[in-house]
């Protein structure tokens, strides 16, 4: 229980007024993939969702959503709707409304990918 607490804690995940922060300021770069790695996620459907994690990612998941990290020279975030569409966010910090989609497992979103300027990491 400590190490997945732990874990949440370095790699940023926070929630303040309602909305979904990433602040990985605690991250390691040695914590990125050195290869492309194929990755399997239970969905809040139940079903199966396999994903290429190229190199200088890493993956997990925040209420049953993937989320992928990204090394990038900007950061930003993209989020991958079930309808095919994407939003994409010029921080690392989404909006009350798409926080509240993810909070509540509405299954509208399915991948969050967040870019990371490689400067904020360790």
């Amino acid at each position: 229980k400590e190490d997945v607490l732990v874990r949440i804690g370095e790699f940023g995940v926070k929630v303040k007024d309602g909305k979904l922060h990433f602040q990985p300021i605690f991250l390691h770069k040695e914590a990125f993939l050195s290869n492309d790695t194929e990755a399997t996620f239970i969905m809040v459907d139940g079903s199966k969702n396999q994903i290429l994690l190229k190199k200088n990612s890493l993956a997990f998941t925040t209420c049953q959503v993937p989320v992928i990290y990204k090394i990038h020279t900007t950061s930003k975030i993209v989020l991958n709707y079930k309808n095919g569409e994407t939003k994409t966010f010029d921080s690392l910090e989404l909006n009350k409304e798409e926080s509240i989609k993810i909070f509540h497992r509405t299954n509208e979103i399915l991948l969050v990918e967040v870019y990371l300027n490689e400067s904020i990491l360790r």
